[in-house]
């Protein structure tokens, strides 16, 4: 049934989820955002809230509510997503990226958690949240710096979202079976990204983007080399992509990820080896990555032709131990 929301009541009733109100609602949902209002007796709202994988969705009616993203709040998991807000009723006013915007029933606003944001809804309103894991969107050179701050009409595509979510978030339908959550999962991404590329024309992924991405990947690589743990996957999660779309950046370059870890170790090593000749080559492999002196050996011996010893008692009587280094990495 359709309420008439001009006269405060709520429109697009859903039954499930929670409902808070009063201040004490307020700091309840407090969590990625902090939840004020102007007359904290008077707000309330219902939060219904679901997960496919690293997809999620929410549901929400509200009324007398500010949400305020601030800087000290945009390194939790929520920056890791895409925000997109489907308007099912009522209206909202957001400041982000620079722009003010005020978004209507029907229409769509795109925010990036990653930066500071405030959402006003005075009247009741009602909206779905969509959370696109930003890890998706970089697999698709899409950038949520770049998608964040509109808000408008949406996409022939974003119509067809939007219909989805309200149905799937109605609850009217009963709750997704565990067969079927897989199915509606790739559903979502697929709508999601055809609406995103909608906007954008299209387009593919910058070669700006990529490199970005290529950087980040070498940095860690650079600052966490002497983590025995450190792979191609914890370096993909860590700058938030898939494994095979971190290897596709890295296909035309010199060296692959799980190369560039290992040349990272060998040179350091190479350098310990040589700068302090006293140090055991067990707690040389140690340090630079290795899991001990056998994997160590091994690796140092397919790269250089010398064990590390020999490495060492050949290059003692050489030039300085930089460009020893230098010298035997390019050869």
């Amino acid at each position: 049934m359709v309420s008439d929301v001009r006269q405060g009541r709520w429109a697009h009733t859903f039954d499930s989820g929670l409902t808070v109100g009063g201040p004490e609602g307020l700091d309840l949902m407090s969590l990625s955002c902090r939840m004020t209002s102007p007359v904290p007796n008077l707000f309330r709202a219902r939060i219904h809230s679901f997960a496919f994988d690293d997809l999620h969705v929410t549901r929400t009616r509200a009324q007398h509510l500010v949400s305020v993203r601030e800087k000290d709040m945009v390194e939790d998991s929520v920056s890791e997503h895409l925000q997109i807000d489907f308007l099912v009723a009522g209206g909202m006013h957001t400041d982000h990226q620079r722009r003010t915007f005020t978004t209507e029933a029907g229409q769509v606003a795109i925010l990036f958690p990653g930066d500071p944001f405030t959402v006003t809804v005075t009247e009741p309103a009602e909206s779905v949240q969509f959370y696109l894991p930003v890890s998706f969107l970089a697999e698709h050179g899409l950038s949520p710096r770049d998608l964040a701050g509109f808000g408008g009409e949406p996409s022939p595509i974003g119509l067809a979202t939007r219909q989805f979510l309200t149905s799937l978030s109605g609850g009217s339908s009963g709750p997704v079976s565990a067969m079927s959550a897989g199915a509606v999962s790739r559903a979502l991404l697929e709508l999601g990204l055809g609406m995103l590329l909608e906007m954008q024309g299209g387009q593919p992924a910058p070669a700006d983007v990529r490199e970005a991405l290529r950087v980040r990947a070498r940095a860690h690589v650079a600052r966490r080399a002497h983590d025995p743990d450190l792979s191609v996957d914890q370096v993909a999660a860590h700058i938030g992509t898939s494994r095979r779309y971190l290897q596709s950046l890295f296909t035309d370059e010199p060296l692959g990820v799980g190369d560039l870890i290992r040349d990272v170790r060998l040179q350091r090593a190479a350098e310990n080896l040589l700068m302090q000749p006293s140090l055991p080559i067990g707690r040389v492999a140690l340090a630079t990555g290795f899991r001990g002196p056998d994997q160590f050996n091994r690796a140092f011996r397919s790269a250089y032709g010398d064990s590390p010893s020999e490495f060492r008692r050949r290059n003692q009587r050489l030039g300085p131990p930089d460009e020893q280094v230098g010298a035997v990495a390019e050869a």
